[in-house]
């Protein structure tokens, strides 16, 4: 049935003579071509490719993994259909126009096909206008090599029959040698039966002379991988080097092709390897060793008369370098078979160095102890931080290994090889990895551990190894047992402190407080008699109806005291000495297109305005600021090879501030906004204001706590909000009134604004700035004075605005049809800006605006929220809408990358 605004078209468009009547209501589009007048005959187009790519990806093989199930299109059995049936789908949707290139989950249906293992898909959709060198977007290979075209995807899962036969196709034959060295090489680099079989294939090989790059990553994986023709072949051509300079590099030989996942193929050397290491001038065990499984393996593979690379420090590095890539076995039988001299020498290097002991710390005991031999304490001890941190990466020495005893006999075993003096290195981790048992003979060595580190330990560690470690401390390090509790205190406590460390821990630094593990260890420290700390106020969030018993305990003892009431009240909310005059220059700017222009470069969106008191001036200025919520963010990370990944990370919230500018006329962005909302808040006891931010709720991760912020102008007129820290008079009186954790409730802010000074939404504060010149732009609208409407426009028109118009006009019974659409014209013409339609502007619309006025919407939506489109949709079907609901649907299946439908 057509709606009373719908044309009856003179002539159908059925995209082919050929189509029945039936087949086209198999592909479920019949009723659809009944309602389209001849001009929509490219909306016809875009849902018959969307009707085929559904039909396409409801198939299972094709479905990415991790991926949403796609429903069949109507006459489409899906999951029951076989590749005849698609094909014939294919078939049927193409005569209807649908495009066989388009692109969906970064792929072409040809693509797709390949990856799902439907090859006779892939050659029906060769034969049909399939274009096979567009390429997989999203895809890019090391070597900085884009995404494959369908050559490559063949190649990259091993559709070897598909390769040949598109080797046969006119675009491939015309390939010059280097292209199709381009087009599949790097796609097969991941493994090395595809290389294989590439290179049984006489596919080109890539040129030393124009693809110097492509070539040298084949040579390293065909020495890495165990492929001797390969390597015989790429250096047998006229153009290669007699030396690569990639075979003599001073690093893990073979670290990148290892790292891409290879499928290592183990080779027995024969003379083929030593008629390439003649060729190479180069030893080529450092490259075979990687792929070494047993040890029987290795005495084979030393005693076939390869160059051994001893005494030749590169290759000796490299040898070593391989051997470590070795399975476990094997690589201790390839490392003791090296002289110990030469062994020795290329350990000097400091990577090297640090990269064998990570692994020797997993190796038994008797070959952990022989590896630290092969190590010069020297050097040992010139590259003691970067050596622990390694070590400590190991399974069996990180501080969480299953077996203590195992993990402390390691530590000894290169504590034992350490040599006095140490040196002054970082000692960031130090007391987290090192076993408390063995902490005094590194400090009877000259370890030191800076106050910072030792600070931080005390006052987080759990009480067991806190308790343990005391007797080490309070013998070799007196001064840090003295301050122990001070420190221990200080995430209660707020006031003048002298120690830094004191201040730095002091409460509001981010300082965890853990009170059952407090009170264990402030009573330790009790009994073993250590120095009282001078007293300091305890900070206002632990003071609370029923105090917890560590903080009880606290103030029992005079470690910290209770603030006066005074103390607790002296911060409040404060108005701002200005006078609220927003501008018409104001005005202009924030109503030009939605977007802020910052000086300099770039523009700015902002969600919320806040008036702000300039020193000196009389007029509020104006900060605009823009938050993005933090807290649990679920996004689809998609590879075409891969699949659909869920992801879910913690993100932090954030915030971006521009001031305005009113002398200059311009928007100066503001420094260091924090991402909670602003107050201005002043002490009592000081005139100048400041800024409290609230506490942000990252949804799922955690809370973040306040902060306070003093008010920093630049002679420009630049903004920046600097944070006050603990020991700062204003930072401090904040701290003895509130929870800086719920620093909403005690400075009674809301989630609406109720103080003049609170930061609004921008739509508020453009309709409550400017109230009366909405009032005649709506005025205007209704009697459509186009010399107000544009005179409005000239003084600063609104986003919001133009939706109200079209609400009201929606809404209005005085005005005709005709009338009605004059008015929506005029509003859809709109630039800048145009209107946000806001869902009740949409619903106001769907009942009576013409299916075809309303092309400025999806062209506004199509691509910023299709959300919004998908819920209009919805409304035109339920109202029996159809030329609505299938221009829409249309839409929203077209592509908004380069306009590819999908």
């Amino acid at each position: 049935m057509l709606h009373a605004h719908e044309t009856v078209p003179r002539h159908w468009v059925f995209g082919s003579a050929a189509i029945t009547a039936n087949r086209l209501l198999a592909c479920g589009l019949l009723s659809f071509l009944l309602v389209l007048p001849v001009h929509a005959d490219t909306l016809g187009r875009q849902l018959a490719t969307q009707a085929a790519l559904d039909a396409l990806f409801s198939m299972p093989q094709v479905q990415p993994d991790g991926s949403e199930r796609v429903q069949p299109p109507q006459g489409f059995g899906g999951d029951g259909a076989n590749e005849g049936d698609l094909i014939q789908y294919l078939a049927a949707s193409k005569r209807l126009g649908a495009d066989l290139n388009a692109y969906r989950h970064l792929g072409t249906p040809l693509h797709h096909a390949i990856r799902g293992g439907l090859h006779d898909t892939a050659r029906w959709l060769l034969k049909n206008g399939a274009n096979p060198q567009l390429r997989v977007k999203g895809e890019d290979v090391q070597g900085g090599y884009p995404g494959p075209d369908a050559w490559g995807v063949a190649v990259n899962f091993s559709a070897w029959e598909l390769l040949d036969e598109m080797r046969r196709l006119p675009v491939y034959k015309a390939m010059s040698a280097d292209d199709q060295a381009r087009a599949v090489w790097p796609y097969a680099l991941d493994a090395a039966d595809k290389t294989a079989m590439l290179l049984s294939k006489r596919i080109a090989l890539p040129s030393y002379s124009t693809l110097p790059e492509l070539a040298d990553a084949l040579l390293l994986h065909s020495l890495c991988t165990g492929q001797p023709r390969l390597a015989q072949a790429l250096l047998g051509q006229p153009n290669a080097p007699a030396q690569p300079a990639v075979v003599r590099q001073l690093r893990p030989p073979c670290v990148m092709v290892m790292a891409a996942g290879q499928s290592v193929g183990v080779t027995w050397p024969s003379a083929n390897w030593k008629a390439i290491e003649k060729r190479l001038q180069w030893p080529v065990l450092p490259f075979l060793a990687t792929q070494a499984q047993t040890p029987s393996q290795v005495a084979q593979w030393l005693a076939a008369g390869l160059r051994k690379p001893w005494n030749e420090p590169v290759v000796a590095a490299q040898y070593v370098w391989g051997s470590m890539e070795a399975a476990q076995p094997a690589t201790l039988a390839l490392l003791r078979a090296m002289p110990p001299a030469s062994l020795q020498a290329a350990l000097r290097d400091p990577a090297l160095m640090a990269r064998w002991l990570k692994l020797a710390a997993d190796w038994p005991l008797t070959d952990l102890r022989w590896a630290l031999e092969q190590v010069d304490a020297g050097q040992l001890r010139e590259n003691l931080a970067s050596v622990m941190q390694q070590w400590t990466y190991a399974e069996v020495t990180k501080p969480n290994a299953k077996d203590g005893k195992d993990r402390l006999a390691r530590w000894a075993l290169l504590t034992d090889h350490l040599a006095a003096p140490l040196p002054a290195v970082p000692s960031e981790g130090f007391l987290y990895w090192v076993p408390i048992e063995l902490w005094s003979r590194w400090f009877a060595m000259g370890f030191v551990v800076d106050d910072a580190q030792w600070a931080s330990w005390l006052a987080w560690s759990d009480p067991a190894p806190f308790e343990q470690a005391w007797p080490v401390i309070a013998k070799h390090w007196p001064t840090i047992a003295q301050r122990a509790l001070e420190w221990l205190v200080a995430p209660l406590s707020v006031g003048t402190a002298q120690d830094p460390q004191t201040k730095r821990l002091s409460y509001g630094s981010g300082t965890y407080y853990n009170d059952e593990s407090f009170l264990r260890k402030a009573k330790f420290l009790q009994a073993q008699h250590v120095q009282a700390p001078q007293p300091r106020w305890l900070a206002g969030a632990y003071i609370v109806r029923n105090m917890q018993t560590g903080v009880v305990f606290a103030l029992a003892q005079n470690w910290v005291r209770m603030p006066t009431a005074a103390q607790q009240a002296q911060v409040a909310r404060t108005p701002l000495n200005c006078k609220v005059r927003p501008s018409a220059a104001l005005r202009r700017s924030l109503a030009s297109g939605g977007q802020i222009k910052l000086a300099g470069d770039g523009n700015y969106e902002g969600d919320f305005v806040q008036p702000i008191a300039r020193p000196g001036e009389e007029a509020c200025a104006w900060m605009v600021s823009r938050r993005s919520s933090g807290g649990r963010q679920v996004f689809d990370q998609e590879s075409f090879s891969e699949g659909v990944r869920r992801m879910s990370p913690c993100t932090d919230a954030s915030a971006s501030a521009a001031l305005w500018n009113e002398a200059q006329g311009r928007w100066l962005p503001v420094a260091d906004v924090p991402a909670g909302s602003l107050v201005p808040i002043r002490i009592k006891a000081v005139r100048d204001v400041f800024f409290a931010s609230a506490e942000v709720n990252d949804v799922g991760c955690g809370l973040s706590s306040g902060s306070v912020h003093k008010l920093r102008f630049a002679p420009g007129g630049a903004l920046q909000l600097e944070l006050l820290v603990p020991g700062n008079p204003v930072f401090e009186a904040l701290a003895l009134q509130c929870d800086f954790r719920a620093l909403s409730a005690c400075l009674s802010i809301r989630t609406t604004s109720v103080h003049p000074s609170d930061a609004v939404s921008l739509p508020a504060f453009v309709d409550s700035a400017w109230s009366k010149e909405r009032e005649a732009f709506l005025a205007a609208m209704d009697r459509l004075d186009r010399s107000a409407l544009n005179q409005t426009r000239a003084d600063g028109l609104f986003a919001g605005w133009l939706d109200e118009a079209l609400q009201r006009t929606s809404a209005s019974t005085s005005l005709t049809l005709p009338e009605k659409r004059q008015r929506i014209a005029w509003v859809f013409a709109q630039r800048a800006p145009r209107p946000a339609f806001a869902p009740e502007t949409l619903d106001a619309l769907v009942p009576w605006l013409p299916t075809e006025d309303w092309g400025p919407v999806l062209s506004a939506l199509r691509c910023t929220n299709r959300y919004a489109l998908t819920r209009v949709a919805e409304q035109a079907q339920a109202k029996n809408l159809t030329a609505l609901h299938r221009r829409i649907q249309a839409a929203l299946g077209t592509s908004c990358n380069a306009g590819k439908p999908g």
